[in-house]
Parts: structure tokens; sequence; C-alpha cells
């Protein structure tokens, strides 16, 4: 996919999608602190250590796996070891940091100018389904991001947004997977009250959840029309619907994606 050297910083389940994804192992290096995390690579050709600069040393494009809470010792450890070569080194490599709510600048001002593309993928991306929206930083070119396009294009769908999106974008889809899983597990237990099988729920939820996605991504058709599509006047469907409506549901969904969002903002100021 890709003739370059890529260095995944935090063996998470993130950088093990990626590592999916790619189709080069020997070109890839993986570091954690953890040992244990990188017993998973043995064998299969992929470079594996626990020092960090090593792996900067050695990648092109270097990919910042880690939580936020971690990102900062790890930019401070990254320049404040002697690093091979010159100066400018740092320069010639890009940078691209998963880290929800950290900013393009943040990592800029630790490194110096280096190129850096802040990219917010989703949990489906482990089954090469994900959805990943990028935001090059204030240094990085055309060329950048393509490369962090290829590279999470090989786990699913990719989408470019100016970095002022960012935070909304991490609450809607970063985090938007763990909505619809909270409602899986809501309608997997309305079945189990009514005397479904757990097993006979969950195959019934799961189905039900895959052939709505499909039906409203393969006909373009708008949610609100496809609902409506569903319910009939005086139907099962529409006494459902009234409960959902009398109990805000819609409203509560919007008020927590909202709140999803100002933590993502908080995150870069803690």
């Amino acid at each position: 996919m890709l003739n370059k050297k890529i260095a995944i910083i935090g063996a998470g389940k993130m950088g093990k999608a990626l590592i999916r994804g790619l189709v080069c192992p020997k070109n890839i290096m993986v570091s954690d602190k953890d040992k244990s995390k990188l017993k998973s690579f043995a064998g299969k050709k992929i470079k594996t250590t626990t020092c960090n600069i090593k792996a900067v040393e050695w990648g092109e494009v270097i990919i910042l796996s880690v939580k936020p809470k971690d990102m900062d010792d790890v930019l401070k450890g990254i320049v404040s070891a002697r690093f091979a070569g010159p100066a400018s080194a740092l320069k010639r490599k890009l940078f691209i940091s998963i880290a929800a709510g950290i900013k393009t600048s943040f990592i800029e001002k630790r490194l110096g100018h280096v190129p850096v593309i802040r990219v917010m993928p989703n949990t489906p991306a482990l089954i090469c389904e994900g959805m990943s929206a990028i935001s090059p930083g204030r240094f990085a070119k055309s060329r950048d991001e393509h490369i962090a396009g290829a590279i999470f294009g090989s786990v699913g769908s990719v989408m470019k947004f100016p970095e002022r999106d960012m935070d909304a974008v991490t609450a809607l889809s970063g985090s938007g997977p763990a909505y619809f899983f909270f409602l899986m597990e809501a309608l997997t237990l309305a079945g189990k009250r009514m005397g479904i099988s757990n097993k006979d729920s969950l195959a019934l939820t799961l189905q039900t959840a895959l052939g709505a996605a499909l039906l409203a991504k393969k006909t373009g058709i708008p949610p609100f029309k496809l609902r409506e599509m569903v319910t009939s006047k005086g139907g099962t469907t529409e006494a459902a619907l009234k409960i959902l409506g009398s109990s805000r549901v819609k409203e509560a969904i919007i008020k927590a994606v909202i709140k999803a969002k100002k933590r993502s903002v908080e995150l870069c100021k803690n």
C-alpha cells in the first residue's frame, strides 16, 4: 500500500486494527512500554520495541496511538532524548495523532515545526469498517494528507475536516459506536423481558441494526423518511415511537453528543 516505514507508538486496539489493514508487516514497528502487549506480534514479521525513541528514529510515519492523558509525557520523551541525526530530522517525519481532543498545535509546540495530521478513527476499524476523520496541522502538506488517508483508508472510510470541527466529529463518530451499542443492549434486554432467549434476541437486534444501516446507506433516503416508511398510523411502531417521544429520547441523545464534544475540548486543556 505505502512504501513507508510506519512506527506505531501504543499497542492498543486501534494500533492493532491499523496493523491488520496495512499489508506490509516488515514496514511496521510497534512500540509499547508494556512488553505483554507486544507478545501478540511475535512471528508476524512486525518489529517491536519498548523504546519510543527507537521507533521514532526508525519510522518515516509516526502514529501516536496513546491516550490523551499520556500524550504530553510521550512527546516530552521524544524531544528530551538525544535524537539520532541532525536537528531537522524530526521535520522530515510525519506525525499522526489519534488521541481524542489533542490539537495539532499541541504536538507542534512540543516537537517543533513538524508535519502533523490529527485523525479520529472509530472502533469498527477493527473489522475494516471504520470511519476516520482527518485534519492537517499547520505544517502538513498535501502529500502528508494522502499518506494519512491511505493508512486509515485501509481500515474503512476517510473524510477530511477542518480542525475546528474535530471535537464534534469525535463526539459523533469517534464515540458514536458506543451509542449504537447502548441501543443494541436496550433492544436485546427488551426481547428478553418479552420471553425471547438472549441468543435469539441478540440475533434479531444485530441483523435489524445492520439491515437498517445498510438500507439508509445504499438508498440514500434520509433516516426520518425511512422511519416514516416503517411507521403505520395506529400500528406497533407508532406506539413505540410515542413512548420514545414522550421520554424525549431524541433530545437526550443530542445532549449526550454535545456533552461528548465539550469533553473532547476539555481533554486538550487538562
